[in-house]
């Protein structure tokens, strides 16, 4: 691989980290997690080819420059990362931190009546869509959708 591929591909998996461990973010974002990797190596070339390898893996969530990682890719790059260090929802369930531990889960699964309050629905939701995004590395995904079926 060349210098400019090292560079790209080392800036690259930066900029992924940061996507999968977010639950959205802007190109600015990615290109600022591949700079604390890249620092002084990051040319407008290299940031023109990471935006357009990173294009490829996100949904645009709003008509300003918002981007998401799509799961797949998040999930692959999550199966990757030991323990995240990040303070993100994502990254605090694969940590299994509250509210993602498995006896949150539990208790908040057996405390929800069969209808809902709209902050018990809301906080629900939450919790499933930061648990989806974290995938099967998170340590309580099972319960969680071992409860959702039963």
């Amino acid at each position: 691989m060349s210098k400019d591929g090292d560079q790209l591909a080392e800036g690259l998996k930066a900029a992924m980290r940061f996507a999968a461990t977010h639950k959205t973010f802007t190109p600015r974002d990615a290109v600022e997690a591949a700079s604390k990797v890249l620092q002084d190596k990051l040319t407008p070339l290299t940031i023109a080819r990471l935006l357009t390898e990173l294009n490829k893996v996100v949904l645009e969530i709003s008509s300003e420059p918002v981007w998401s990682l799509r799961n797949g890719p998040r999930h692959g790059v999550l199966k990757t990362i030991e323990t995240p260090e990040e303070d993100t929802p994502v990254a605090r369930a694969l940590r299994g931190d509250e509210p993602f531990s498995r006896e949150t889960i539990e208790r908040l699964i057996a405390e929800t009546p069969d209808l809902p309050e709209q902050d018990q629905l809301k906080r629900i939701e939450e919790i499933s869509d930061d648990l989806d995004r974290a995938g099967p590395s998170a340590p309580a995904i099972r319960c969680w959708c071992a409860c959702a079926v039963s």
